[in-house]
């Protein structure tokens, strides 16, 4: 088995199950894959304040960074300082809020240090603490109150509305070569400045660490876990009976609240991995 140094997770849906409550076992799990020599991060959608609870339930060291944001930040857990990777074009990131608020969809704005604006008056919807922990600027209803580019944009509600908008922009070239879109987990369609991905974060990452590809095994669940899991020395993604990372990786591992972690714990002991 090759001598891997720094295994990086994807949240919610890989450490996360869908009650966005960490189980015991993938807590004891992480610490001991800790135990083992590994150096363990996290690559996810949320911001600091709504990740912090669970950097500290897991043990993850100080020394470590950060990839926020879908790949939009990289945040130093020793500093606490972070680096803003990318954002949106104050003017697309307009026309894709103009577009949403046509529809029932309900659409969060992600601005810099942790703030977020919802257009429309509907409810956020339940995430645990992937919204509550993060500060709520307000509502917009009109796409020209935005004022300042944001790190990336969210929107939630009918799947089929999601994937209409998405094959509208996708297929707009004018947008299509500033933006990209993609699925963040089973609630979310996500819109980001076109390079933007946790793949080329975690590059950034690994020349801060001066770790290198190999060095890497990433975990991950969904659509914007692809390119992180691409570019790691060895990847696994979570059984999904619909996972866009099965033609990526052949190895895999169950939902974490059929002992995921756990199982992955194991992995690494038989050393079952190239």
């Amino acid at each position: 088995m090759h001598s891997y140094k720094l295994i990086i997770f994807d949240v919610d849906g890989t450490l996360l199950p869908d009650d966005y409550i960490l189980r015991k076992d993938t807590i004891q799990a992480m610490h001991n894959i800790q135990k083992l020599g590994y150096r363990v991060s996290l690559a996810t959608g949320r911001y600091f304040e709504s990740v912090e609870p669970y950097v500290k339930a897991l043990g993850i060291a100080d020394s470590e960074k950060l990839i926020l944001g879908n790949g939009t930040i990289i945040h130093d857990l020793k500093t606490h300082q972070e680096e803003i990777l990318s954002s949106v074009p104050l003017d697309i990131a307009q026309r894709i809020m103009q577009d949403s608020l046509q529809t029932s969809l309900d659409t969060h704005i992600f601005m810099p240090h942790n703030q977020y604006y919802i257009a429309t008056m509907a409810p956020i919807p339940e995430e645990g603490l992937a919204l509550h922990g993060d500060r709520f600027l307000g509502r917009m209803q009109q796409a020209n109150e935005l004022k300042q580019a944001p790190l990336k944009i969210a929107l939630s509600g009918d799947k089929q509305m999601r994937n209409k908008l998405r094959n509208q922009w996708e297929s707009n070239p004018n947008l299509n070569s500033i933006i990209r879109c993609y699925d963040s987990g089973q609630d979310f369609l996500e819109v980001s400045e076109k390079h933007t991905s946790k793949g080329n974060a975690l590059t950034k990452l690994l020349q801060k660490s001066n770790l290198s590809h190999d060095d890497v095994i990433a975990v991950g669940n969904a659509e914007n876990d692809l390119e992180m899991i691409r570019e790691a020395g060895v990847g696994l993604y979570i059984e999904e009976p619909s996972s866009v990372l099965t033609n990526i990786t052949k190895y895999h591992i169950p939902k974490p609240e059929n002992h995921g972690i756990e199982k992955f714990y194991q992995m690494l002991v038989s050393q079952k991995l190239p």
